[in-house]
């Protein structure tokens, strides 16, 4: 038997019960009543941005950067939650009109990344799921106009 519970939009911690009643198909009929006592758990994601001046992603710019020089930027997504893992995760990032994406890349967590034609250019990525307390990333090279 699969039970569907249906979480409404509701905050995390949101307690509730299921009823559940079995009926036996002999004759007399018998019953067998349950119960589940369910606690809404949510996954807590934030999304950084940061901007780099080397492929590593260990120099992060400041100051000037000039036209014609490469920047990358470092797109995080990370998952504070204890409890609950993220699932259909979609990053969608315009960028900025004063560059041209070059190429993309990601850490190996199963990104799907595409890059849409703009103006302005776009990227779009996905990743199916991201475990609790987890983190993924992608990153984008692009030259300054």
């Amino acid at each position: 038997i699969n039970v569907i519970y249906t979480v409404l939009n509701v905050a995390a911690g949101t307690q509730d019960t299921v009823s559940l009643r079995a009926r036996s198909v002999t004759t007399p009929a018998t019953f067998n009543d349950g119960f589940a006592d369910l606690t809404v758990i949510r996954p807590s994601v934030t999304i950084t941005k940061e901007a780099f001046t080397d492929a590593g992603l260990t120099i992060p710019v400041s100051g000037d950067v000039l036209p014609g020089q490469s920047i990358w930027y470092k797109v995080t997504v990370s998952n504070a939650s204890g409890t609950a893992a993220a699932t259909s995760i979609d990053v969608n990032d315009d960028l900025p009109t004063q560059v041209t994406y070059v190429i993309h890349g990601d850490d190996g967590s199963g990104w799907t990344i595409a890059k849409l034609n703009g103006p302005p250019e776009h990227i779009d990525a996905t990743l199916p799921s991201l475990a609790a307390g987890g983190s993924a990333y992608f990153w984008i090279e692009v030259t300054i106009n």
